[in-house]
């Protein structure tokens, strides 16, 4: 079950990041652009992700398939969402592996009328 744990503490917090990141409507403008940016991944991340990876469910097939029609949805849909935070976690480790550190694509506005003598930046 420490594993299991694990994973839920994981999805807890990449929640928590998340939604600590995203602003609230009212600060979002109707004028802003959004644009793609990389950000470079801090050390501590990486090495968090290298300590331990994040490993989808082992599911039994058979015990699935004899679970209502809602309850295989609902599992179907949980599972996409962790096997994509996996590929997630491995081209981090490929790109660490291969380069030295690791970027993400972080999908920011520019609100270039209000914030432009400022450069600020809003994370989506």
């Amino acid at each position: 079950m420490e594993g299991g744990d694990r994973d839920m503490n994981k999805t807890n917090e990449a929640a928590r990041v998340r939604s600590e990141a995203e602003p609230s409507s009212g600060e979002r403008k109707k004028n802003s652009k959004q644009v793609m940016v990389k950000k470079k991944l801090k050390q501590e991340v990486i090495d968090l992700i290298l300590k331990e990876p994040f490993e989808p469910l082992g599911d039994d097939e058979e015990e699935v398939q004899g679970m209502s029609e809602p309850y295989r949805a609902c599992h179907a849909k949980t599972r996409a969402v962790l096997e994509a935070l996996a590929e997630f976690e491995a081209d981090i480790i490929r790109q660490y592996q291969a380069k030295g550190y690791a970027e993400v694509d972080i999908l920011v506005t520019d609100n270039n009328k209000d914030d432009k003598s400022q450069g600020r930046k809003h994370i989506v």
